[in-house]
């Protein structure tokens, strides 16, 4: 099982790009995952909606300083893997296309 850890601050930043918490959790879940660097993770992808997205996020073993006072215990011991989103925001036109076309030429063969 897979969980998120969400609190006051990471749920505050995405909404400041009118991301919510269960659009960047099906992204993260759905979406083309690229290692980035010192343990952060991009996801981009399409929400149950429909709107492109991409969020940026680490393993709950790569967070450093979360504050457990808000986070649902109970639900992480449970958790094989848990992530911590730490941005979010809507795919530019560019990155939209690009997403798609890679997509699009999933499975072809040369």
């Amino acid at each position: 099982m897979r969980s998120f850890i969400w609190n006051a601050k990471n749920v505050a930043h995405i909404a400041e790009h009118g991301i919510t918490p269960g659009e960047a959790e099906h992204v993260v879940l759905t979406g083309r995952r690229t290692y980035l660097t010192e343990g952060k993770w991009l996801a981009r992808g399409q929400t149950e909606a429909g709107r492109y997205i991409q969020a940026i996020y680490l393993l709950e073993s790569d967070v450093v300083e979360i504050d457990y006072s808000e986070i649902d215990l109970v639900a992480l011991d449970d958790a094989d893997e848990s992530f911590y989103v730490i941005h979010a925001r809507p795919l530019t036109s560019a990155e939209r296309s690009s997403l798609t076309r890679k997509r699009k030429g999933k499975g072809k063969r040369k």
